[in-house]
């Protein structure tokens, strides 16, 4: 197993993909934080932030979602079976490059809206306490995104499957975006508890979410039911 997973983490890091994406991330960050204009620091961070919301999940998504797809395509699953690695094994090495991808990407965005926000001066301004439990409850629900994204990427490989998480994501945003226009519906801000796009409306970088905790529970156990499912699916999937 530890083999495996070394020559997945080695063989993510040196992708094209995984480099795109983090390039990506940096100019939406960029973008997001600069749109502001002359608007005052932390109001400035803080757009930074609430753009991460959409683009970090997406892009995460889209990593993990095309490097499982050049996996089918290239043979490279059944190479692994050939030489005696579980189907389950194979999976969880997976899941493990994706909260890799998902930690690496978020500590880089993080990493990026801090240095702005230091060399505008506005780091002094920021409380700890709410930044931790913020970027602590983003981890979590970001940990199940990556579980559904893998779920997508064995469920339709490659491309198939990046073009419905977008829609899917997308959607979400949408629906959100219509709730926090309309006041909020109780089964919408449901929702919020398990997925990235869901915080724009009830948290910011110095605004934590009511019940933190109850955030944290809901997206690792929503990462564990998407985790469970796609082991199935994929333990069951025809790789002819």
């Amino acid at each position: 197993m530890s083999k495996l997973l070394h020559a997945d983490n080695n063989r993510m890091l040196r992708s094209r993909v995984f480099r795109l994406g983090m390039a990506s991330l940096a100019a939406l960050v960029l973008l997001t934080f600069a749109l502001e204009g002359d608007a005052g620091i932390l109001k400035r961070t803080e757009s930074g932030f609430q753009g991460l919301l959409l683009f970090l999940p997406m892009v995460c998504s889209f990593i993990i979602i095309l490097y499982v797809g050049h996996e089918f395509a290239g043979g490279a699953i059944r190479n692994k079976l050939i030489v005696g690695h579980l189907r389950s094994r194979v999976y969880t090495s997976w899941m493990v490059v994706g909260i890799g991808v998902t930690v690496i990407a978020m500590i880089f965005s993080a990493a990026m809206l801090a240095a702005m926000c230091a060399i505008d001066g506005g780091m002094g301004k920021l409380a700890a306490k709410p930044l931790i439990t913020v970027w602590t409850v983003l981890l979590c629900e970001l940990l199940s995104n990556a579980a559904m994204s893998l779920l997508f990427a064995v469920i339709l490989p490659g491309a198939k499957g990046a073009v419905v998480s977008f829609l899917y994501q997308y959607a979400l945003l949408m629906v959100f975006m219509i709730s926090m226009d309309g006041g909020g519906i109780g089964w919408i801000k449901t929702l919020s508890h398990f997925f990235p796009q869901g915080l724009m409306g009830v948290a910011a970088l110095q605004r934590a979410p009511e019940k933190p905790w109850l955030y944290m529970l809901c997206s690792l156990g929503a990462a564990v039911a998407f985790y469970g499912v796609g082991m199935y699916s994929f333990r069951r999937k025809d790789l002819n």
